[in-house]
């Protein structure tokens, strides 16, 4: 998955399409219960770790297994978001996840802007 997402095949249109189904299905669930800002945060904080851990790490080919951290921080937040709307909050958790994962890496893609 993170070979097609780095890939030439992805184009940066097709990111910020994925990227506004994303923020969508966020509104979505916040429409239930909504997420605190710590969480929101911390979930961020993750997506953009992930992307600078691959984005530095890529010769090395480790990457693949950063699909990890972000399960292991939902499941480390599963203990501390135990109520009835648990579910709604760990997808929020996981697409805020992808949310700062995303937004870095069409960030860090862009093309300069020409000073003219």
């Amino acid at each position: 998955m993170l070979s097609l997402w780095y890939s030439k095949k992805c184009t940066r249109q097709t990111k910020f399409i994925i990227t506004i189904f994303v923020c969508a299905t966020i509104l979505l669930l916040q429409s239930v219960v909504e997420l605190s800002p710590l969480w929101i945060a911390i979930s961020v904080a993750v997506g953009l770790a992930m992307h600078f851990y691959i984005t530095h790490h890529e010769k090395m080919k480790l990457s693949e297994h950063l699909v990890w951290l972000p399960i292991i921080a939902t499941m480390f937040s599963f203990f501390y978001l135990n109520t009835h709307t648990s579910l709604f909050l760990l997808g929020q958790i996981f697409l805020f996840c992808f949310l700062g994962f995303s937004l870095a890496s069409i960030y860090m893609n862009r093309q300069p802007r020409n000073p003219s």
